[in-house]
């Protein structure tokens, strides 16, 4: 029966919540979650496991794994995308971070964190994950954002420049002049 489990878990959690047994407490903490129905509860109790594992057992895997439970019961879970985002870092898994940065950037209320999120993702295209490509989509997505972002069109340029596409380079160069406020901004970039 689900409410015995229920019960005998949270009695097992009980146990668990002594020094030494922070391993025990996090299985239990995850078992727990599986039968929880509440969704509320259910992130509650992974994003404390997520964060025992990490800090008490140094297990960014674990950790990692939980988390991606977590948003398994809510994708647009603000502080878990963020916490997933950093734990993948630390693996070294540069597309999941971008994919989880651009997840977070679309959901975010605040323009300037929305800004610097697309930005990390399209630096990360540029740089860890060498793609051209999609480094260049993310740039024209933060550009799309913000027009008058003048690193994110300097970097753009950089990459068609390096790449030799001359004929985007020449027109990311006009949409420049177009977007320029100032007459010495067109007249720089005439140069």
């Amino acid at each position: 029966d689900r409410c015995d489990e229920c019960v005998y878990v949270v009695l097992l959690e009980q146990l668990h919540r002594t020094p030494g047994r922070e391993s025990d407490l996090v299985r239990t903490l995850e078992r727990r979650a599986e039968v929880d129905l509440d969704v509320t509860n259910r992130k509650t109790l992974l994003r404390e496991a997520a964060s025992l594992a990490e800090k008490s057992l140094t297990n960014v895997d674990l950790a990692a794994s939980l988390t991606a439970k977590l948003l398994e019961s809510d994708d647009a879970d603000l502080e878990g995308l963020e916490l997933l985002a950093r734990l993948r870092g630390q693996q070294n898994r540069n597309e999941d971070v971008a994919e989880l940065l651009s997840k977070r950037a679309r959901l975010v209320d605040d323009t300037a964190l929305a800004t610097q999120l697309r930005r990390q993702v399209a630096e990360l295209y540029a740089g860890p994950i060498n793609d051209a490509n999609r480094a260049v989509a993310a740039y024209r997505e933060l550009l799309e954002f913000d027009p008058a972002d003048h690193a994110a069109r300097r970097a753009v340029e950089d990459i068609f420049e390096k790449t030799g596409r001359f004929k985007d380079l020449e027109e990311s160069l006009r949409q420049r002049v177009d977007v320029a406020v100032s007459a010495e901004e067109r007249n720089e970039t005439r140069v």
